[in-house]
């Protein structure tokens, strides 16, 4: 959460973290608001995190950042805010934290179908409010990211109303 994240940004100025590295390969649709308000706390921690989300989401999305900016504080309230010491499971080991979000079936379990649809249709409505190129590729690849998660949490409960895991199979 927006929370969570001012939690460690004064945990990171007090300890004089000197280092911070963010992983997210294709996982910029989802991730991109955390990574980039996260590098600009590693120079102002006291940064205001909601007016940081507003001025990435207007500059990304455009006339929809409004609608993308619901997205993403729908998904950091899935989150604890601060769970040990002040500080959020994003700098923690997931080792020690049991930290589900590193463990892509355990993320399953803690969202719902509803969750996604409603990540699809807040895309929706921004495509709506700003058909200009680069936001329309933009707002494809989150809706594409959005897209596959449904898809597999389709797969995932398909999986689970389908299969008795009590019953023998004979696969041959």
């Amino acid at each position: 959460t927006l929370a969570g994240m001012a939690a460690n940004a004064r945990y990171y100025r007090d300890h004089h973290v000197r280092f911070f590295r963010a992983e997210i390969g294709p996982m910029w649709a989802f991730d991109g608001p955390k990574v980039w308000l996260r590098l600009r706390q590693l120079w102002e921690p006291d940064l205001d995190l909601d007016a940081g989300l507003r001025q990435y989401c207007d500059a990304a999305f455009g006339k929809g950042g409004a609608e993308m900016r619901a997205l993403y504080r729908h998904w950091a309230g899935k989150r604890p805010d601060v769970i040990a010491d002040g500080v959020t499971p994003m700098h923690m080991p997931s080792q020690t934290t049991g930290d589900s979000w590193r463990d892509a079936g355990a993320q399953f379990l803690a969202v719902s179908a509803e969750d996604l649809d409603y990540s699809l249709a807040q895309v929706a409505k921004a495509r709506e409010l700003d058909g200009s190129d680069m936001v329309s590729r933009r707002l494809e690849m989150v809706g594409t990211f959005f897209e596959d998660s449904r898809t597999l949490y389709a797969m995932k409960e398909l999986a689970e109303t389908s299969l008795d895991p009590s019953a023998e199979r004979n696969w041959s």
